[in-house]
C-alpha cells in the first residue's frame, strides 16, 4: 500500500474515525494494474481528515454523518438534526433502552416524551417508584395512573393455558432470590403444590400452611420453614394489602390499557424490587402460555436499580424479553451498577452528566470513549446526553440533545443559571413587597408568583 495512504490510515486510526464513515472506499484508493493512486481521493480524504481533527479539537463529539429516523423522537443532535427511533423493529430500532445520569438531569423526562410516543404503536406500563410521572403536566393529562395497592395482586392466580406447577417454580424463584432464602425454596414449592391440592394459594395462606406443617425426625426443614415463614411475614406486613388477597387483579388486562402509571412509592424499596421482578416474570410467563399481547409492551422503570438488585440474570432475561415482544426502558442514576451484559443487550444508551468518577469510567470502558470525551461527561449541560445507537448506521457515541415535555414544576426553575437576575429582583431583599404584589413598581408575573409560592412551600422563603 502507498505510504501516504499508510500516514492517512494511522491519522484516521488516532482520531477513532473509520473510513467508512467517512464515505471512502478503500479498494479504490488501492493501487490499479498501472501502479497509480487516485490522487483527487486522496485529496479529498485529507482534506475531511483534517476537518475531523479541527473539530475535535473544538468539540470532543462528531455529529451524526447519517440520517437516523423511525418512528419516535428522541432528540435533536447539537446540530438541530432530528433523531428518531423505533421500537422493535427497522433500521434505527432498539428492543431495549437504558438512560443514565444523575439527579434532575432529564431521564423522567425523556422517559415521559417516549412514553407518550410510543402509547400509539404499543402498551406501555411505567413503574414509578418516587411519584415523578404525576409532576408533568402534560403527561399527566394522556396517562392512567393506579396505585399498587390498589391493585390487589395475587402471584398465583393461575394463568390460562400454563401448568401451575410451570407458574410456581418461577414465581417462587424469583421470591427466594429476592429475599435471600434460596433454602426455604424447597419448602416453599411444597406447600404451594399441597395448596393447590384443598385450597386456594395466596401469600397468606401459604405462610399459615409453613407455621402449621410438622416434621419428624432429625432435620434441617425446620429452619428452612421458619426462614420462609419469616421473609413471607415481612413481605405480608410491608406491603398490606397489596399481596394479601386470595383474588387478585388481572394484570394483563392493566398492560393492555395503553398508557398506564403504577405508583409503587408507597413500598419499601425491597418490596418495590421484588414487585418489579414479579411483573417482568409474569409477563414471561403469560407470553409463554400462548396468550400473546395484541401490541408489543413498553415497560419504563423509573428506578432501575430496583430490577438490577433483584435479577442477577438481567441480561439473559432482555434475550427472552424481545421475543416475548417486551422491551424495556430502564432508568438508573449510576452506570456502575449496570453491568456490562445489561448494556451490551441495550441497543439504545443515552448517558446524561455523571458526577461520580467510577460512573464516568464505567460508562466510558462500554462506549468505548477517549479521555476528552470522558471528562465531559461531568460537564454536560442539563437535557443533553452522549447517545448510543447500536442498531443505527452511526455506530459511534454522539451529543444529543433530548425531547423534553413542557412541566409545570416551578421548582426547578429557580437553579436555573441568571434565572433571578433575569427576573430583575432577590427575594430575600423582596419578600416584603412580593407579598403585597409589587416589586420595583411592576406587578408579579405568573412565573414570579407561581416561584415564591413553590420555594415558601418548600422552606425556601430566604433563598437569594
Amino acid at each position: 500500500m502507498n505510504k501516504r495512504i499508510e500516514f492517512l490510515l494511522e491519522r484516521l486510526q488516532r482520531l477513532s474515525v473509520k473510513p467508512a464513515e467517512l464515505g471512502i472506499d478503500l479498494q479504490l484508493l488501492s493501487n490499479d494494474e498501472s501502479g497509480n493512486v487516485d490522487e483527487y481521493l486522496l485529496e479529498v480524504l485529507e482534506d475531511r481528515i483534517r476537518c475531523i481533527d479541527e473539530q475535535l479539537r473544538r468539540e470532543p463529539f462528531l455529529h451524526p454523518g447519517v440520517l437516523i429516523e423511525g418512528g419516535i423522537l428522541l432528540g435533536n443532535t447539537m446540530d438541530e438534526h432530528e433523531v428518531r427511533v423505533s421500537i422493535g423493529r427497522g433500521g434505527s430500532s432498539w428492543d431495549h433502552a437504558i438512560l443514565i445520569g444523575a439527579v434532575g438531569q432529564g431521564k423522567s423526562m425523556l422517559a415521559a416524551s417516549l412514553a407518550v410516543q410510543a402509547s400509539s404503536e404499543c402498551n406501555v406500563v411505567i413503574v414509578d417508584s418516587v411519584n415523578t410521572f404525576s409532576k408533568i403536566k402534560e403527561f399527566r393529562e394522556r396517562a392512567e395512573f393506579l396505585d399498587i395497592r390498589d391493585l390487589r395482586v395475587n402471584q398465583f392466580d393461575c394463568i390460562q393455558g400454563l401448568h401451575s406447577g410451570e407458574q410456581d417454580e418461577v414465581i417462587l424463584k424469583g421470591l427466594a432470590q429476592s429475599y435471600q432464602m434460596q433454602l426455604a425454596e424447597r419448602e416453599m414449592f411444597e406447600a404451594v403444590r399441597e395448596l393447590r391440592e384443598s385450597e386456594d394459594v395466596d401469600l397468606v395462606s401459604l405462610r399459615d400452611h409453613l407455621e402449621r406443617k410438622k416434621y419428624f425426625g432429625v432435620t434441617n426443614r425446620p429452619r428452612f420453614r421458619d426462614t420462609a415463614v419469616l421473609h413471607l411475614s415481612y413481605l405480608i406486613d410491608g406491603s398490606w394489602p397489596l399481596f394479601n388477597c386470595s383474588k387478585g387483579m388481572d394484570l394483563f388486562s392493566i398492560v393492555n390499557r395503553g398508557l398506564v402509571v403504577i405508583r409503587v412509592n408507597s413500598l419499601l424499596p425491597e418490596h418495590q424490587a421484588y414487585l418489579v421482578r414479579f411483573l417482568v416474570d409474569y409477563l414471561q410467563l403469560q407470553s409463554r402460555s400462548g396468550k400473546r399481547m395484541e401490541k408489543p409492551l413498553l415497560l419504563i422503570l423509573d428506578e432501575g436499580q430496583l430490577l438490577l438488585k433483584s435479577e442477577s440474570n438481567l441480561a439473559e432475561k432482555m434475550l427472552s424479553l424481545r421475543h416475548s415482544r417486551i422491551h424495556l426502558c430502564v432508568c438508573v442514576q449510576h452506570s456502575s451498577i449496570v453491568p456490562a451484559e445489561v448494556l451490551g443487550n441495550s441497543q439504545c444508551i443515552v448517558c446524561f452528566s455523571l458526577l461520580d468518577e467510577r460512573d464516568r469510567f464505567h460508562i466510558s470502558k462500554s462506549l468505548g470513549l477517549n479521555q476528552i470525551q470522558s471528562n465531559s461527561l461531568m460537564n454536560l449541560e442539563r437535557g443533553v446526553g452522549i447517545c448510543l445507537l447500536t442498531r443505527s448506521e452511526w455506530k459511534r457515541p454522539f451529543l444529543l440533545r433530548s425531547k423534553f415535555m413542557e412541566t409545570d414544576e416551578s421548582f426547578f426553575e429557580y437553579r436555573k443559571p441568571g434565572f433571578l437576575e433575569r427576573m430583575k429582583w432577590s427575594i430575600r431583599e423582596n419578600e416584603k413587597r412580593a407579598e403585597e404584589g409589587r416589586v420595583e413598581g411592576r406587578e408579579l408575573s405568573k412565573d414570579e408568583e407561581r416561584l415564591l409560592r413553590d420555594l415558601d412551600f418548600r422552606g425556601f422563603s430566604a433563598l437569594s
